[in-house]
């Protein structure tokens, strides 16, 4: 199966077709992305990411199409419920689904401001998770990731190209003996389209490698501060075993302590 991910548009122009080139031919499309998947074909699923403030733009409201109208009427309960909205996007019928994540900043719409305080990390670990879902369902098969940068702001950006690398790691290290199911991680971008007078624009794709290393996001002071006798340590005090078996290549105390599955 082959993933691509992007994320979402909503700007004064987000509804255009745009003449994308691949390898020679054409694809017009509103997205890189749409456009690389009728490239790849066969089975190919694409995910479109939403951040929560996306529908915060009175430019893009001016276009008075039908999503528009949408958020005009429904804006006062967006929040209550973000995806019934976003789920109206008319990208999504090109798409196979969507994702809905956190925003950062402050933004306003018919008066009226709206702050959003979610972190980097929460944005990044929302990404990851998804990625991480699909990959599962499809384990046992050979798998390819295509994280597609060509739009949003960067910190949506950056949290993509984050959120892939700790994926590849994982996905190295889930499989370590099958080396044939680590998915292929590529990253996709488009030639500038903003401000540009060009009538076409090259998609340009390229394999990512990640090194397999990793470090342990807790340890003993954490496990000092929490209750010995809750599940929850158990749980993480079996991953620390297994982390430092891994680590300081000493795979038999498993056969000792034990291990949990994934």
């Amino acid at each position: 199966m082959k993933f691509i991910y992007q994320i979402g548009r909503f700007d004064r122009n987000y509804n255009e077709d745009i003449n994308f080139v691949i390898d020679g031919k054409n694809f017009k499309s509103k997205l890189s992305s749409i456009s690389l998947k009728n490239y790849l074909q066969g089975q190919t699923k694409l995910i479109l990411i939403y951040p929560v403030s996306i529908v915060y733009n009175e430019i893009a409201l001016n276009n008075n199409d039908e999503f528009s109208k949408i958020i005009s009427q429904k804006i006062g309960n967006y929040l209550e419920n973000p995806k019934e909205v976003l789920k109206e996007h008319p990208h999504n019928k090109y798409a196979d689904d969507f994702l809905v994540i956190h925003s950062i900043g402050e933004y306003k719409l018919f008066d009226v401001k709206e702050k959003f305080e979610g972190t980097y990390d929460d944005i990044v670990l929302a990404i990851f998770c998804d990625m991480i879902e699909r990959l599962l369902e499809k384990r046992n098969e050979e798998n390819e990731f295509y994280i597609d940068i060509s739009s949003g702001h960067n910190i949506y950006v950056s949290a993509m190209l984050e959120a892939i690398r700790h994926f590849s790691v994982f996905s190295k290290l889930l499989n370590w003996q099958n080396k044939s199911f680590r998915p292929k991680v590529y990253i996709v971008f488009s030639d500038p389209i903003l401000g540009s007078s060009a009538k076409e624009f090259k998609i340009y794709i390229k394999e990512l490698k990640f090194k397999v290393f990793f470090s342990s996001p807790i340890g003993k002071y954490d496990m000092d501060m929490m209750e010995k006798e809750s599940e929850l340590y158990k749980l993480l005090e079996n991953f620390l075993i297994l982390y430092s078996a891994i680590k300081n290549n000493t795979p038999l105390v498993l056969y000792h302590f034990g291990y949990d599955e994934y």
